[in-house]
């Protein structure tokens, strides 16, 4: 995971050459990650089996947001959740597994404010992948996501502000995609096209150059 995110922080550092001469905001944030579930098919009789549901808890990432025009930025962020899912089926009972989401993105930021205003609301979206690491011998995957959100900055200095935000995350998931799968048994599969939800609200400082 730390070579991803390297790689991650070098192609951040591409994006940020033409705009050399723009203000750039740098924010580290923790927060909390809820909702997750999945309706899966076991390989025993293509019924469903049961739901892949990942246990809500904590996250951390950072934002790095280019301003580009008036009360608009362009936004990369990078978050990180590790967590915990059951699995079952009619056959065997699997014990909760470690599971890690790493969530990478760009997208636009629009704030609707004056430009030197103390409280500076806006809204956000942006597209990426979400990295998804079972871990426990399953195999990781790589899945289109989508995530709009808002949220308020509230600046203590020209310099510094304290960031909230809200974000709804989508993750689409192929039709027949295996799940869970170890050299020897996958858990079950995706019948169906859909989509993966999440939730997160995070909070963060926000420092200005």
């Amino acid at each position: 995971m730390t070579k991803s995110f390297s790689a991650f922080l070098s192609a951040l550092c591409l994006c940020n050459l033409p705009l050399a001469a723009q203000d750039f905001e740098i924010t580290p944030y923790v927060g909390y990650q809820f909702l997750g579930d999945l309706e899966v098919y076991g390989f025993d009789n293509g019924l469903p089996t049961d739901e892949i549901s990942v246990d809500d808890s904590e996250t951390y990432g950072i934002i790095l947001d280019f301003t580009t025009w008036d009360g608009g930025q362009i936004e990369l962020v990078w978050s990180h959740q590790e967590s915990e899912v059951e699995l079952e089926d009619f056959f065997r009972a699997h014990p909760k597994v470690d599971i890690s989401i790493d969530y990478f993105q760009i997208g636009g930021l629009q704030i609707f404010s004056e430009d030197d205003a103390k409280v500076r609301p806006f809204i956000a979206g942006s597209l990426g992948a979400a990295y998804i690491d079972p871990g426990s011998g399953f195999g990781n995957t790589t899945r289109l996501s989508l995530h709009l959100g808002g949220g308020v900055k509230f600046f203590l200095s020209d310099r510094v502000a304290f960031r909230v935000d809200g974000k709804f995350k989508s993750t689409f998931i192929d039709a027949s995609v295996d799940l869970y799968c170890d050299p020897f048994f996958c858990f079950g599969y995706v019948e169906n096209s859909s989509w993966f939800y999440q939730m997160e609200g995070t909070a963060g400082l926000t420092f200005a150059f």
